[in-house]
C-alpha cells in the first residue's frame, strides 16, 4: 500500500471456505439439494464481521460453532453454514466469504458444480443383447429386400 494512494488495500487471506453439497448429483429433471460450508481462520487474530454468500443459494442459515459466544471467528473455530435450494439444471456455483481483522478485508471463494443426469431415452422395458440387435437389424435388411423383389417382379 502506498501512503496517499487511491488503492484500496489488498486483500488478505486469512480465511478459508469449503464447501460440501448433498447429493452431488440430481436426476434430470432436477431436485432439492443442500450446501453445507465450513469456515475458518487459518491467521493468528480473530476475524470479525464475517458473512457467507452463495451466487446460487439466498437463504443461508446463522452460524454455528462460535464456541464462546463472542462473534468473533477465533483461529481455534470453525464455522458452519447450511443452505438448500431446488435446481433444475447443471450448476456451477460460488460461495463467498468475508471477514475483517486489523481493518484489513479476508475473502475466500469455494466453488462446486451440481450435475443433473442426462434424460437418456425413455425406459420401454424392452432391452435388446448386442447380437440380438444386429441379428434383427440384418432381418430387417432381409425382409427389405424381399418387398423390393416381390414389387420388381410385379411390375413385370
Amino acid at each position: 500500500v502506498v501512503v496517499g494512494s487511491n488503492n484500496p488495500p489488498p486483500l488478505v487471506s486469512i480465511v478459508n471456505i469449503t464447501k460440501v453439497a448433498y447429493p452431488l448429483s440430481l436426476p434430470a429433471e432436477g431436485g432439492d439439494i443442500t450446501f453445507t460450508y465450513k469456515v475458518n481462520n487459518p491467521g493468528e487474530v480473530p476475524l470479525n464481521s464475517v458473512t457467507v454468500t452463495d451466487n446460487k443459494c439466498k437463504k443461508i442459515s446463522s452460524r454455528l460453532g462460535d464456541t464462546n459466544g463472542n462473534n468473533l471467528l477465533d483461529i481455534h473455530e470453525v464455522w458452519v453454514y447450511t443452505c438448500s435450494t431446488h435446481l433444475i439444471e447443471t450448476t456451477v456455483n460460488t460461495a463467498t466469504v468475508t471477514a475483517f481483522a486489523n481493518g484489513l478485508k479476508a475473502v475466500g471463494e469455494a466453488t462446486i458444480t451440481v450435475v443433473l443426469d442426462s434424460p437418456g431415452f425413455p425406459e420401454t422395458g424392452f432391452n435388446l443383447e448386442p447380437k440380438t440387435s444386429i441379428w434383427l437389424g440384418l432381418l430387417g435388411v432381409l425382409l427389405s429386400l424381399i418387398v423390393i423383389y416381390i414389387l420388381i417382379k410385379k411390375k413385370r
